[in-house]
């Protein structure tokens, strides 16, 4: 289970607040900070880090999570996970939202600290309540697999949704696990029709997989061979070893697309590489016949012999059929 995504930084821009400070003195910290931003964009690490660590003594706040963030890249300054989260913490203290969230990451990784979910939980719930997309997913996913908290579906479903109504691609494929397979809630295949689709649209492999999947098998849509084969294609171009074969399947069949054992070969190729047993198997077949390549029956064997170490019965029994 991953909580932590990088903060990217690119462009940054800082959201200051000053300290009861004359404005003359105030004047001349939003010049530092300028300067401060100008140079990190600029990729001058060590004069931005200067200028922040001037300022953030200051007690000008918000200068907090940019340190966090160089401390963790090794901007300027040597990597340094713990005095990353020294300034995360105080960041998330004084209430940024981002450094909430990176911090309920570090505390689930024991990335510069020791690791605690319950403070993990605590500083994803802090994030969640205030709209971080990132972190209503992290808090869902602890809950849906009670980690840090005991396992409860209804908050798992809560923060998910409301996670993926942001567009967290994510989270809308997790909707889409829950609502196939009825965790916590019941069996509901249009809903998750719907949130699979969501999410393949955002080009999640995964995601657009398990849509070829519904639409080929008629699980809350109609049958509909045509979709389920593109799905599939982007699925398997990104390298999604199911979907690579699936696709040899469709082609070997025939179905929304004209019968091609050589394409079908062509990707059993690919999902067998992957370690997908009936990929094995079927390519395994293929060589046997010679449908769709050369045949090779000393090939044949070695693609059963593969399935079967993994288990694959058919596999065995097409060894002993050999022997």
């Amino acid at each position: 289970m991953s909580y932590m995504r990088p903060l990217k930084c690119c462009l940054v821009i800082l959201v200051l607040s000053f300290p009861s400070i004359l404005y003359a003195d105030k004047a001349d910290y939003e010049v530092q900070v300028e300067e401060a931003v100008v140079a990190y964009n600029s990729g001058e690490y060590k004069k931005a880090h200067g200028l922040l660590l001037n300022l953030s003594e200051a007690g000008v706040a918000g200068t907090h999570l940019l340190l966090g963030v160089m401390y963790f890249k090794g901007q300027g300054v040597p990597q340094n996970y713990e005095e990353s989260f020294k300034w995360y913490a105080k960041a998330a203290e004084q209430g940024h939202v981002v450094a909430q969230y990176t911090l309920g990451s570090m505390y689930a990784k024991g990335i510069g600290t020791t690791q605690s979910y319950t403070e993990s939980l605590n500083w994803f719930k802090a994030s969640a309540e205030r709209g971080h997309m990132g972190g209503q997913f992290s808090l869902g996913k602890m809950y849906l697999n009670g980690v840090g908290a005991t396992q409860d579906y209804i908050e798992a479903i809560k923060w998910l949704r409301a996670s993926a109504e942001q567009g967290y691609v994510h989270a809308q494929y997790d909707l889409g696990v829950i609502y196939e397979n009825g965790n916590g809630t019941k069996v509901d295949f249009e809903e998750a029709v719907k949130w699979y689709q969501l999410a393949a649209e955002q080009g999640l492999a995964v995601a657009q997989y398990n849509l070829g999947y519904m639409l080929a098998h008629g699980k809350g849509v109609d049958i509909d061979f045509t979709e389920a084969l593109r799905w599939y294609l982007l699925s398997a171009e990104q390298g999604y070893p199911e979907a690579q074969y699936n696709l040899g399947l469709m082609y070997k069949k025939g179905e929304g697309v004209p019968q091609d054992f050589k394409e079908a070969a062509k990707w059993y190729e690919l999902a067998s590489k992957q370690g997908v047993s009936n990929a094995q198997l079927n390519l395994g077949v293929m060589y046997f016949k010679g449908n769709g390549v050369t045949k090779d029956k000393k090939k044949a064997l070695e693609l059963f012999e593969k399935s079967a170490m993994q288990g694959n019965k058919q596999a065995q029994r097409n060894i002993d059929a050999l022997m």
